[in-house]
């Protein structure tokens, strides 16, 4: 799942918005980054296509818990 959301581009994100995490999940993050990334990749982007992945596979799911 990491390199697959390490590995996807998305186009360049414009309006950006904070997202908020522990220094010990964004020291994590940063390593696999530097480790799968290259040179392309950020932490944020990594973010960005974990949050993308995640939405597109539970998508179904979550409208469902909505109508409960």
């Amino acid at each position: 799942l990491f390199a697959l959301c390490v590995s996807e581009q998305f186009a360049k994100i414009i309006d950006r918005k904070p997202v908020f995490v522990s220094s010990e999940v964004r020291d994590e993050l940063d390593k696999i980054v530097r480790c799968l990334g290259g040179r392309g990749m950020s932490v944020s982007g990594l973010v960005e296509n974990l949050a993308r992945h995640h939405l597109s596979t539970y998508g179904n799911d979550i409208d469902q818990w909505r109508k409960l």
